[in-house]
């Protein structure tokens, strides 16, 4: 589930294209204010005036799409993110902004907020030729594929002929929506 973990929370790679959602700017805590009460800044600088400052979050998180948990912070080190610097999608900064430590918060992404919908033309079929002498590719596989870019994605093998194998170059979860179940245990 690492890749889950990775891709979603914390790569923008496939949410490209996804306007930002703007926030309303909050007020800055006061630097007496104990710790714990602060609360989650995006480090807005879209609104007139001065920027609100951005927020390193430390989380406990579930993920579940379709009923069924994909990824989820228990048993590992909690999720540490800096806010308003592109680690995660746009509409999760929103939805977590303005909680304070210990604040708990379910919400739902859509398609769009997430990792998009999924596209057809995204579907490919790649000689066989074109993979690592090495490999033996299998239906459901989940391999690495580097763009020209020298972005590197995962992508599904759908199905396994002779001389091809279709491959599904859309993220895995694209076209899903999100449920996520937070709980803010530190904003710094």
């Amino acid at each position: 589930m690492n890749f889950i973990r990775m891709s979603c929370l914390l790569l923008a790679l496939f949410v490209t294209g996804i306007a930002g959602c703007s926030q309303s700017k909050q007020a800055t805590p006061q630097e007496s204010s104990p710790q714990g009460s602060q609360q989650v800044q995006t480090g807005n600088t879209d609104n007139p005036g001065p920027a609100t400052p951005k927020s390193t979050v430390t989380l406990n998180y579930t993920l579940t799409v379709d009923g069924e948990v994909v990824d989820a912070s228990e048993g590992k080190e909690p999720l540490e993110l800096t806010l308003g610097s592109g680690q995660i999608m746009p509409a999760f900064e929103k939805a977590v902004a303005g909680l304070k430590a210990g604040d708990k918060k379910s919400f739902t992404l859509t398609a769009e907020e997430g990792f998009g919908a999924r596209i057809p033309e995204q579907v490919q079929r790649v000689p066989r030729s074109q993979l690592p002498k090495d490999m033996t590719p299998e239906s459901g596989m989940v391999v690495q594929a580097k763009s020209p870019e020298g972005q590197v994605r995962n992508v599904t093998i759908l199905e396994v002929k002779d001389d091809v194998v279709v491959m599904d170059f859309n993220h895995p979860l694209a076209g899903k929506s999100l449920n996520f179940d937070v709980e803010v245990l530190e904003v710094k």
